[in-house]
């Protein structure tokens, strides 16, 4: 069960999350490319994904994670969400610092 001061600090936490928030429709291998650098660069990015994308470099592409459930690109490694609550979850737990 989650104390409610942290379910506080975490709802903080991601609405400062938020603000800068970036949707990315697609995380191919160009997408890809931008993304990465938007995290690099310190915003939080989420991308949006069909349910069986194609991409043409697989191994260099985030929509990769939706087959495997995580996909690593250089250093920058994506997460599949299955839900909202999982999205804002690995929001704030995965945010840049």
């Amino acid at each position: 069960m989650v104390k409610k001061a942290e379910k506080e600090e975490s709802c903080i936490i991601l609405e400062q999350h938020m603000n800068n928030l970036i949707i990315v429709r697609g995380g191919g291998d160009l997408a890809t490319g931008t993304i990465y650098k938007l995290y690099k660069c310190g915003f939080p990015v989420l991308v949006l994904e069909v349910p069986r994308p194609s991409a043409i470099r697989r191994n260099a592409a985030f929509s990769e994670a939706v087959y495997e459930g995580t996909q690593q690109v250089e250093d920058v490694t994506c997460y599949l969400a299955d839900t909202i609550a999982d999205a804002e979850t690995m929001l704030v737990q995965y945010a840049k610092a």
